[in-house]
């Protein structure tokens, strides 16, 4: 019976052994050569698919070869997300010194039909783009803001195709494979097409600054139609300027030069982007702004002279009108019942101050009809770049806006602030300037000031004195409070209240420690302080109070010796 039961249970054991056998043949991790060929399968599939698709939209029409466009779409990117990875493994074969010179090949002629097939929906794209640039005319004024939106999208896809095109390149480049060619004819395009975008944009931005014009000086009825156009061709411009965008990163892959679409894109769009770290951008920038300004002086020579007078007369009034008002909100302040710090109070008069001639300053701009476009892309760039440089100034501005919050402290205030101690002279959102009690004057940056312990001591409007007196164990302790007690009460800037403490503190070895803390103003303090300090002493002096034997402060550390 035993050996039956031992039997069975190796019987079990057995099968057990042979499940586990099979369950690891099952989950066997597929080698890599099977994953590559799984991989070109599947890209075979894809491209078979596209290929059949690309034949069937030429013969669909409207939404039906939109719907189809967006299919072929998703089945290329599927396609490049399975060939980047054969290309990672194939990358990752040779690493490990195994034989990929027919997997290389076979690659390479996926992605030489891969780049055929990106080349023939590019010529596609752009036939569709030409197409809708001429119906766009004959569009209704209602529907053309959505149509530039769909012509948007359009662009959108060319601008995929074109990375498409780009990653081919540099799988090939990985692979070592030769992309001489595939790098010359992609430049060539590249450089093609920004000539084409270059001259969109220009006369983009020349029929939205015409329509503008047209919209100032039209009647009210039209008004509505002309900024439904106004709209469409913002919403041009913004495609067209997305497609450049993308189309300078493809280009300085290539080592293109891009300085003048760079500086295109700024003026046109007006926006700040990481080309104005390019030094020749900057300096374009400005040089265009010359241009800009001596095209001007040319046609406007004669009337020069009396706009320079009416520029002059405005900066003057507006001068006088910020000065007045600078002077009237000071004064309110100053008369208001809020408590605003001198800092606060400077900071809103200057900005005041400021702002009316920053008005100013624009109104006469205005009257020279300098195209400012140019001009403010031209100060955004340099106040960017300022804004690096000045990281330091503008972190005491910072704190500087905190103290003008909080008020730690006041012009006047008597203060302990970055470990110096003075009186307050001098505050800006900068720095604070402090006059020492040795009369040195001291400039603090405020970043200093805010991140470390800020104290004032005359902040509150009554001070507490600390005196502390040694007194000898042979004195008389009721004799010397009553001493204490009346040349208190006798000191003309003591305060009743808070009462005076006078109290026997510490007893040590060799003598009492009383402690004597009246109240006084805060500008009586110091007088007050020596005032006590030397009536005090007189008087025991004179009544003849023990004095404490130097000899009673060595006592305990000869004893220990």
């Amino acid at each position: 019976m035993v050996s039956c039961l031992f039997f069975s249970t190796g019987l079990f054991a057995q099968a057990e052994q042979i499940e586990k056998t099979d369950e690891k043949m099952v989950e066997k991790t597929p080698t890599n050569d099977e994953v590559f060929k799984q991989l070109i399968l599947e890209v075979e599939a894809l491209e078979s698919g596209i290929k059949i698709k690309l034949e069937e939209l030429q013969t669909l029409q409207g939404e039906a070869r939109a719907l189809l466009g967006v299919r072929i779409l998703d089945l290329n990117k599927s396609s490049a997300i399975k060939i980047k990875s054969a290309a990672s493994l194939l990358q990752e074969m040779k690493q490990q010194g195994a034989e990929s010179k027919t997997y290389t090949k076979t690659l390479h002629k996926h992605l030489n039909r891969r780049n055929k097939q990106l080349y023939k929906m590019y010529a596609f794209m752009g036939k569709q783009i030409d197409k809708y640039a001429k119906e766009a005319s004959s569009i209704e004024i209602v529907k053309r803001f959505v149509y530039e939106q769909k012509f948007n999208k359009a662009r959108l896809i060319i601008s995929d195709i074109l990375f498409a095109l780009q990653q081919v390149i540099e799988i090939k480049a990985m692979l070592s494979i030769d992309n001489e060619h595939d790098v010359r004819v992609f430049s060539d395009m590249l450089l093609d097409i920004s000539v084409d975008m270059s001259s969109r944009v220009k006369l983009v931005s020349t029929q939205i600054k015409n329509k503008k014009n047209e919209i100032s000086s039209s009647r009210a009825e039209n008004k509505k139609n002309l900024n439904l156009e106004l709209n469409a061709l913002n919403e041009k411009r913004k495609g067209i300027i997305d497609g450049l965008s993308l189309l300078i990163t493809l280009m300085q892959k290539h080592d293109i030069n891009t300085t003048k679409l760079s500086q295109l894109l700024i003026t046109s769009s007006g926006t700040i982007n990481q080309q104005i770290f390019d030094k020749e951008v900057i300096v374009g920038l400005f040089v265009q702004w010359k241009h800009e300004f001596e095209k001007w002086l040319k046609l406007n020579a004669s009337s020069f002279v009396v706009t320079s007078i009416i520029i002059v007369f405005i900066l003057i009034v507006f001068r006088l009108i910020s000065l007045i008002t600078g002077r009237l909100l000071g004064r309110a302040i100053d008369s208001s019942k809020m408590k605003v710090s001198k800092l606060l109070r400077d900071f809103f008069v200057v900005s005041v101050r400021r702002f009316v001639m920053l008005i100013g300053a624009l109104i006469a701009l205005s009257q020279t009809g300098v195209e400012l476009g140019p001009l403010l892309a031209g100060l955004g760039v340099l106040g960017f770049v300022v804004g690096f440089a000045l990281q330091g100034v503008l972190s005491n501005f910072a704190s500087g806006l905190m103290i003008l919050i909080y008020r730690p402290y006041d012009v006047g205030d008597v203060v302990e602030i970055a470990k110096v101690k003075g009186t307050v002279k001098e505050m800006s959102m900068v720095s604070t300037t402090m006059l020492s009690f040795n009369n040195e004057r001291l400039v603090i940056p405020n970043n200093s000031i805010w991140g470390s312990l800020i104290r004032n001591i005359t902040s509150e409007t009554t001070r507490r004195i600390d005196l502390v007196f040694k007194i000898s164990f042979d004195a008389n302790l009721e004799q010397v409070e009553k001493i204490f007690t009346q040349e208190v009460a006798a000191a003309p800037a003591v305060l009743s209240e808070p009462a005076p403490t006078i109290q026997l503190n510490k007893q040590h070895e060799t003598y009492f420690e009383y402690i004597v803390r009246p109240w006084v103003n805060t500008g009586d303090y110091w007088s007050t302080y020596w005032d006590l300090q030397n009536s005090i002493n007189k008087r025991m002096n004179a009544e003849g109070v023990p004095k404490l034997n130097p000899y009673e402060f060595l006592k305990p550390l000869i004893n220990k010796v």
